[in-house]
């Protein structure tokens, strides 16, 4: 009697361990949370020789704009435009690098591939004892997010001062802050003649300034003179760069299919 209460006491153990073990494997794991990864923010770069206001290169297009404020108060946004845009269906507007007038300093790059914005403020007041008419940020698309890359102050006309004597005052203050610059002198026969002086600093870590006077010749504008004061950074040239290369060979890859195509086609022979 005793062995028929044991083995029916392990047969019962048993079969509640089998049970278990079903139960086990049919149950399903419970869900992980959904990790969501937030939009990367531009990081701003490494701290260059020459900056904006001390304001880094890559900075997002909100802190940048409270930082320009808190420099000066008085600014105010009065005109935004996003490139690319077609002014003519032929002859659109592409996207542009920092680079000086001429490209001699600074590699001039261009696409058509690249969103970028300008920022147009007015209100900024005087720099450098000169007040300034327009000031112009503006910003590189990177995954989702508009980051900061170059820089212009556009000077108004002084009554007692002339903008080429302006010109001249201002890259002997520019020279004590950032050395001697590298100068040289354009003409552009375009629309609008014109001709122009250039100085341009490199600071060899990718960020650089120039400052540019320009006679204007011909036109509405002509007899007029402006005075121009930029900074940026190189940092975003390999982005155009490789926007240039992929849009060169998805091109090339649609030509050489198109000419497979033709080549087997001998419908209607």
């Amino acid at each position: 009697m005793a062995r028929t209460t044991l083995t029916r006491s392990a047969a019962l153990l048993l079969a509640l361990l089998l049970l278990f073990a079903l139960c086990a494997c049919g149950q399903q794991p419970s869900p992980k949370a959904v990790e969501v990864t937030p939009a990367p923010t531009p990081a701003p770069l490494p701290e260059s020789k020459i900056m904006f206001r001390g304001i880094p290169w890559g900075t997002g297009e909100d802190e940048t704009i409270t930082l320009i404020k808190e420099y000066f108060p008085r600014a105010s946004i009065v005109e935004t435009e996003k490139y690319p845009k077609n002014l003519y269906e032929k002859n659109p507007s592409k996207s542009a690098n920092f680079s000086d007038p001429k490209g001699d300093i600074f590699t001039k790059l261009s696409s058509l591939e690249i969103e970028t914005k300008s920022i147009k403020l007015q209100g900024i007041g005087s720099v450098a004892g000169y007040r300034v008419y327009s000031l112009y940020l503006y910003f590189i698309k990177i995954d989702g997010r508009y980051a900061f890359y170059k820089a212009a102050y556009s000077f108004a006309d002084d009554k007692e001062i002339t903008p080429l004597e302006q010109f001249s005052d201002l890259q002997e203050k520019m020279t004590k802050l950032y050395g001697t610059p590298e100068a040289y002198s354009y003409d552009e026969d375009g629309y609008i003649t014109s001709t122009s002086l250039c100085a341009v600093w490199d600071a060899g870590d990718g960020s650089g300034s120039y400052l540019d006077y320009t006679l204007f010749l011909s036109g509405t504008l002509n007899g007029s003179e402006s005075v121009w004061l930029s900074y940026g950074t190189t940092s975003v040239n390999e982005l155009f760069e490789n926007a240039e290369r992929e849009k060169a060979e998805k091109e090339e890859v649609e030509k050489q299919q198109h000419i497979e195509t033709v080549k087997q086609d001998d419908s209607g022979l």
